[in-house]
């Protein structure tokens, strides 16, 4: 009699090699998923860093620019009056149009109203962060007035908290010091 061997898999190995592709599958699946929600996570950070970092830029630009004046230095009624601590808003003016004259576009503040930052420009106030994104939960300006023999000079620790609005775990904290350019002269 003549015996043929069969070629092949038989019907358990068939069903182990379909198993184990399965869990390699399911594996590679739940790695992607991660790759992507991480990815997430990230780009949600980069955009409220982003968001927060472009408030932070405009309010240090003004508050350097606090007491410019494009005319006699011993007229100057731009200089602020400030005295030290901590506030949550600030009111600065500088000749931004550098005509030598007061007006009313020469005056803003900064302050935070239902979780955005406001920038008030002639009694108008506009939102300067996105609400729909990010919520601003902390603006804090801490002002230190250093006075020598015949200059007042004065610096602003600025801080800035906010976070995602659609996933609160995602946070960031800003803090930047700067120096007002424009001294007071005593």
């Amino acid at each position: 009699m003549i015996t043929i061997k069969q070629k092949g898999f038989t019907l358990i190995e068939l069903m182990i090699a379909l198993l184990l592709s399965l869990l390699v599958i399911a594996a590679s699946i739940t790695i992607f998923i991660s790759i992507l929600k991480a990815n997430n996570e990230d780009l949600k950070m980069i955009r409220l860093t982003q968001e927060m970092r472009s408030v932070m830029t405009i309010i240090t630009r003004d508050i350097r620019r606090a007491g410019y004046w494009d005319g006699d230095v011993t007229n100057n009624t731009y200089l602020p009056s400030w005295s030290s601590g901590a506030l949550n808003t600030l009111a600065i003016s500088y000749d931004a149009n550098s005509a030598g004259d007061k007006d009313v576009e020469d005056n803003y503040q900064y302050e935070i109203s239902n979780e955005e930052v406001l920038i008030t420009i002639a009694g108008n106030p506009s939102s300067i962060t996105n609400p729909e994104f990010a919520e601003i939960s902390l603006l804090n300006f801490d002002v230190d007035v250093l006075t020598l023999s015949s200059v007042e000079i004065r610096t602003v620790k600025i801080t800035l908290e906010g976070f995602v609005k659609s996933d609160p775990s995602i946070s960031r904290v800003m803090e930047e010091t700067i120096r007002v350019r424009n001294d007071i002269k005593l």
